[in-house]
Protein backbone atom coordinates (compact mmCIF):
# COMPACT_ATOMS: atom_id res chain seq x y z
CA UNK A 1 0.00 0.00 0.00
CA UNK A 2 1.42 3.20 -0.73
CA UNK A 3 2.16 5.92 2.03
CA UNK A 4 0.20 9.40 2.36
CA UNK A 5 0.33 11.64 -0.50
CA UNK A 6 1.81 15.30 -0.10
CA UNK A 7 -1.76 16.44 0.10
CA UNK A 8 -2.96 14.23 2.60
CA UNK A 9 0.29 15.06 4.40
CA UNK A 10 -0.44 18.22 4.54
CA UNK A 11 -3.95 17.99 5.47
CA UNK A 12 -3.17 16.34 8.83
CA UNK A 13 -0.82 19.30 9.44
CA UNK A 14 3.05 18.57 7.73
CA UNK A 15 4.54 22.02 6.96
CA UNK A 16 7.00 20.51 4.86
CA UNK A 17 4.32 18.69 3.03
CA UNK A 18 2.40 22.17 2.69
CA UNK A 19 5.53 23.91 1.80
CA UNK A 20 6.43 21.00 -1.10
CA UNK A 21 3.19 21.47 -2.69
CA UNK A 22 3.33 25.24 -2.66
CA UNK A 23 6.50 25.47 -4.24
CA UNK A 24 4.78 23.39 -7.02
CA UNK A 25 2.75 26.16 -7.96
CA UNK A 26 4.31 29.60 -6.32
CA UNK A 27 5.45 30.70 -9.71
CA UNK A 28 1.86 30.16 -11.57
CA UNK A 29 0.53 32.20 -8.11
CA UNK A 30 2.72 35.01 -8.03
CA UNK A 31 2.60 35.49 -12.22
CA UNK A 32 -1.73 35.65 -11.73
CA UNK A 33 -1.11 37.93 -8.78
CA UNK A 34 1.05 40.33 -11.05
CA UNK A 35 -1.00 40.47 -13.93
CA UNK A 36 -3.95 40.42 -11.79
CA UNK A 37 -2.94 43.37 -9.68
CA UNK A 38 -0.62 45.13 -11.67
CA UNK A 39 2.23 45.87 -9.19
CA UNK A 40 4.79 43.11 -8.21
CA UNK A 41 4.73 44.03 -4.76
CA UNK A 42 0.78 43.67 -4.13
CA UNK A 43 1.32 40.40 -5.55
CA UNK A 44 3.87 39.22 -3.30
CA UNK A 45 1.43 39.89 -0.63
CA UNK A 46 -0.97 38.75 -2.26
CA UNK A 47 0.54 35.16 -2.81
CA UNK A 48 1.86 35.00 0.75
CA UNK A 49 -1.64 35.34 2.26
CA UNK A 50 -3.10 33.08 0.06
CA UNK A 51 -0.69 30.77 0.81
CA UNK A 52 -1.10 31.68 4.64
CA UNK A 53 -5.08 31.03 4.50
CA UNK A 54 -4.56 27.94 2.38
CA UNK A 55 -2.25 26.06 5.27
CA UNK A 56 -4.50 27.17 8.04
CA UNK A 57 -7.61 26.11 6.19
CA UNK A 58 -5.92 22.42 4.56
CA UNK A 59 -9.17 21.06 6.37
CA UNK A 60 -11.41 22.85 3.79
CA UNK A 61 -9.93 21.16 1.07
CA UNK A 62 -12.76 18.32 -0.17
CA UNK A 63 -11.00 16.43 -2.29
CA UNK A 64 -6.93 15.67 -3.16
CA UNK A 65 -6.97 16.50 -6.69
CA UNK A 66 -8.02 19.51 -5.96
CA UNK A 67 -5.59 20.93 -4.06
CA UNK A 68 -4.21 23.15 -7.15
CA UNK A 69 -7.48 24.98 -8.02
CA UNK A 70 -8.55 25.15 -4.56
CA UNK A 71 -5.42 27.08 -4.39
CA UNK A 72 -5.72 29.25 -7.21
CA UNK A 73 -9.27 29.87 -6.05
CA UNK A 74 -8.13 31.59 -2.51
CA UNK A 75 -5.63 33.97 -4.52
CA UNK A 76 -8.39 34.92 -6.75
CA UNK A 77 -10.35 35.79 -3.53
CA UNK A 78 -7.34 37.39 -2.39
CA UNK A 79 -6.38 39.55 -5.21
CA UNK A 80 -9.95 40.98 -5.33
CA UNK A 81 -9.56 41.56 -1.87
CA UNK A 82 -6.43 43.54 -2.22
CA UNK A 83 -7.69 45.10 -5.97
CA UNK A 84 -10.86 46.46 -3.90
CA UNK A 85 -8.79 47.75 -0.82
CA UNK A 86 -5.88 49.42 -3.18
CA UNK A 87 -8.84 50.99 -5.93
CA UNK A 88 -7.03 49.64 -8.52
CA UNK A 89 -8.73 51.87 -11.67
CA UNK A 90 -5.75 52.71 -13.34
CA UNK A 91 -6.59 53.96 -17.13
CA UNK A 92 -5.06 51.69 -19.38
CA UNK A 93 -1.48 52.84 -20.48
CA UNK A 94 -0.96 54.01 -17.16
CA UNK A 95 0.35 50.70 -15.25
CA UNK A 96 1.67 51.14 -11.55
CA UNK A 97 4.54 48.98 -12.34
CA UNK A 98 5.73 48.45 -16.11
CA UNK A 99 7.52 45.04 -15.32
CA UNK A 100 5.07 43.20 -12.96
CA UNK A 101 5.01 40.03 -15.07
CA UNK A 102 7.81 37.56 -13.66
CA UNK A 103 10.56 36.64 -15.82
CA UNK A 104 9.12 33.07 -16.73
CA UNK A 105 5.88 34.73 -18.07
CA UNK A 106 7.06 37.64 -20.71
CA UNK A 107 4.54 38.93 -21.68
CA UNK A 108 4.84 42.29 -24.47
CA UNK A 109 3.63 45.91 -23.38
CA UNK A 110 0.50 44.73 -25.98
CA UNK A 111 -0.39 41.96 -24.50
CA UNK A 112 -0.55 43.23 -21.17
CA UNK A 113 -2.41 46.17 -22.22
CA UNK A 114 -4.88 43.76 -24.17
CA UNK A 115 -5.56 41.96 -20.91
CA UNK A 116 -6.33 44.98 -18.87
CA UNK A 117 -8.60 46.00 -21.26
CA UNK A 118 -10.72 43.19 -20.32
CA UNK A 119 -13.27 43.36 -17.68
CA UNK A 120 -12.02 41.78 -14.13
CA UNK A 121 -13.89 38.87 -14.37
CA UNK A 122 -12.98 37.99 -18.03
CA UNK A 123 -9.58 38.87 -17.23
CA UNK A 124 -9.28 36.51 -14.42
CA UNK A 125 -10.50 33.95 -16.26
CA UNK A 126 -8.02 34.05 -19.11
CA UNK A 127 -5.32 34.08 -16.45
CA UNK A 128 -6.56 31.28 -14.49
CA UNK A 129 -6.85 29.31 -18.41
CA UNK A 130 -3.91 30.45 -20.19
CA UNK A 131 -1.55 32.18 -18.31
CA UNK A 132 -1.80 29.47 -15.20
CA UNK A 133 -2.71 26.70 -17.41
CA UNK A 134 -5.94 25.50 -15.47
CA UNK A 135 -8.34 23.47 -17.12
CA UNK A 136 -11.48 25.10 -17.64
CA UNK A 137 -13.63 23.00 -15.08
CA UNK A 138 -10.41 24.05 -12.76
CA UNK A 139 -10.92 27.78 -13.39
CA UNK A 140 -14.97 27.27 -13.73
CA UNK A 141 -14.23 25.53 -9.74
CA UNK A 142 -11.87 28.40 -8.67
CA UNK A 143 -14.38 30.98 -9.70
CA UNK A 144 -17.34 29.47 -8.63
CA UNK A 145 -19.38 29.33 -11.60
CA UNK A 146 -21.46 27.06 -13.91
CA UNK A 147 -18.01 25.20 -16.88
CA UNK A 148 -20.38 26.03 -19.41
CA UNK A 149 -20.85 30.00 -18.58
CA UNK A 150 -16.77 29.75 -17.95
CA UNK A 151 -16.42 28.29 -21.60
CA UNK A 152 -18.57 31.34 -23.12
CA UNK A 153 -16.90 34.23 -21.19
CA UNK A 154 -13.84 32.97 -21.75
CA UNK A 155 -14.02 32.77 -25.51
CA UNK A 156 -15.72 36.13 -25.68
CA UNK A 157 -12.91 37.26 -23.34
CA UNK A 158 -10.56 35.50 -26.34
CA UNK A 159 -12.20 37.67 -28.41
CA UNK A 160 -11.84 40.97 -27.11
CA UNK A 161 -8.12 40.31 -26.79
CA UNK A 162 -7.87 39.14 -31.06
CA UNK A 163 -9.88 42.18 -31.89
CA UNK A 164 -7.88 44.46 -29.36
CA UNK A 165 -4.17 42.96 -30.67
CA UNK A 166 -5.56 42.72 -33.68
CA UNK A 167 -5.98 46.94 -34.11
CA UNK A 168 -2.61 47.38 -32.26
CA UNK A 169 -1.34 45.27 -35.39
CA UNK A 170 -3.62 48.08 -37.90
CA UNK A 171 -1.62 50.65 -35.62
CA UNK A 172 1.77 49.90 -36.27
Amino acid sequence: MPGPTMVQQARVGSSHAFAALYAQYQKQLYAYACICLRNAALAEDAVQEAALIAYRRMDDLRQENSFEPWLFKILANECRRIGRAERLSVPLGERPVADAAPDNIPLSDELRDALYSLPWLEREIVMLCVVTGLSGREAAHALRMNHATLRSKRARALCKLRVYLGDMDENI
